[in-house]
């Protein structure tokens, strides 16, 4: 990874909120909003949802065969929710696999009072700038699914994927991380990717590795859980600014390297 999508890394990683949380106490955040990543769960696949037809649906009907990835949204969120679903159409239109033949992608909303007339207008706008869902891959339409449902069903998928948010009723919108997880076919938690931009290759690595129900390494663990951001002071921590000096340093220091390396070879 480069100087540049480092440091982009650090400002949008998991611990970003809808909003900043006014009406919210520090605690409220530490407590009631983040991303606890349980590598190697098992999701519980009689959970039922609703797909944007309406029309229940399992998740373990969604998957079984490919690998999925799961990105835990609101459908009319103001700011991080679209932010999250651009990213990840963003890398899945570069790279060389295909939702529906390769892999599904699951966007499950957290609001229960959303309803799947919205779930279907999202899909629509999604699958079109995919561009993938038509000929020569009529059936990669299949593999997008925007999903809606009723509390408890909602809170047992993102309970098991560790993903914690809360409603705050006087700003009247969640606060919640951004994040995407990738699921083994046999519905087992492989890899998580903070933040709104996920990486094509790394991406792609991990869709790969799940398809074959392997995990995320430790050292994955720490990379995606190295960040961290107060939202209600505004500014980023102390642990943010020690990393984005040290990545500053380290980009002068690799073009002085460069730039001696250049000179030493020229005729």
């Amino acid at each position: 990874m480069t100087a540049r999508p480092a440091a982009l890394a650090c400002l949008v990683a998991c611990g970003c909120l809808a909003a900043p949380a006014e009406t919210a106490t520090v605690a409220d955040i530490q407590q009631r909003v983040g991303l606890d990543q349980r590598l190697g769960r098992e999701l519980p696949l009689d959970v039922t949802l609703r797909d944007e037809h309406g029309t229940p649906v399992r998740l373990g009907e969604l998957l079984g065969s490919r690998p999925a990835l799961i990105a835990p949204v609101y459908f009319e969120c103001p700011n991080l929710c679209t932010l999250t679903l651009n990213g990840l159409l963003l890398s899945l239109r570069s790279i060389d696999l295909t939702a529906g033949r390769d892999f599904e992608v699951i966007a499950v909303s957290f609001d229960p009072r959303e309803r799947p007339a919205l779930a279907q207008a999202k899909r629509d706008a999604y699958l079109e700038r995919y561009g993938r869902g038509f000929s020569p891959c009529p059936s990669c339409t299949r593999g997008w699914h925007f999903l809606t449902g009723d509390a408890p069903q909602i809170a047992a998928l993102l309970g098991a994927l560790g993903f914690r948010y809360f409603w705050d009723q006087d700003l009247r919108q969640y606060a919640h991380a951004a994040a995407i997880v990738v699921v083994t076919p046999r519905g087992r938690i492989s890899q998580y990717f903070n933040g709104v931009a996920y990486p094509p290759a790394p991406l792609r690595a991990a869709l790969l590795a799940a398809a074959a129900e392997h995990s995320g390494s430790l050292a994955e663990r720490l990379w995606l859980l190295c960040y961290h951001y107060e939202s209600l002071a505004g500014p980023y921590s102390a642990l943010i600014a020690s990393l984005l000096r040290l990545l500053g340093f380290a980009t002068v220091l690799a073009l002085i390297l460069l730039i001696t390396r250049l000179v030493r070879n020229s005729p």
